[in-house]
């Protein structure tokens, strides 16, 4: 199971989300649910994900993260990821998303 927690900082253009659990077929939807809506909002401009308690990512959770690290391009705006969970970073790593992604 996945949780999100979203934090909308409107005052400085910025979304804190911590995510526990693993991104999965199930997590994707959640997770896409949760974020997409502030890559529309003219009012945020970065969005912060916590990877801490996130012990695990399919393929398709991948899919999901560089499908919003796109939009959020597109839109200019910046997704970063911090605290990788040492499953995720190499997740991460093994299929060349590490320097992908902005990571802090």
């Amino acid at each position: 199971m996945l949780y999100v927690n979203v934090s909308p900082d409107s005052l400085n253009g910025i979304v804190n989300v911590n995510i526990k659990g693993k991104i999965d077929t199930i997590g994707n939807d959640i997770l896409k649910t949760k974020i997409e809506p502030y890559l529309e909002d003219a009012v945020f401009q970065k969005i912060i994900i916590n990877l801490k308690d996130c012990d695990f990512i399919t393929s398709v959770g991948l899919g999901a993260l560089v499908g919003l690290h796109k939009k959020a391009e597109e839109t200019g705006k910046k997704i970063i990821f911090t605290e990788l969970h040492k499953n995720v970073e190499s997740i991460f790593k093994i299929t060349n998303l590490y320097n992908f992604f902005n990571i802090e």
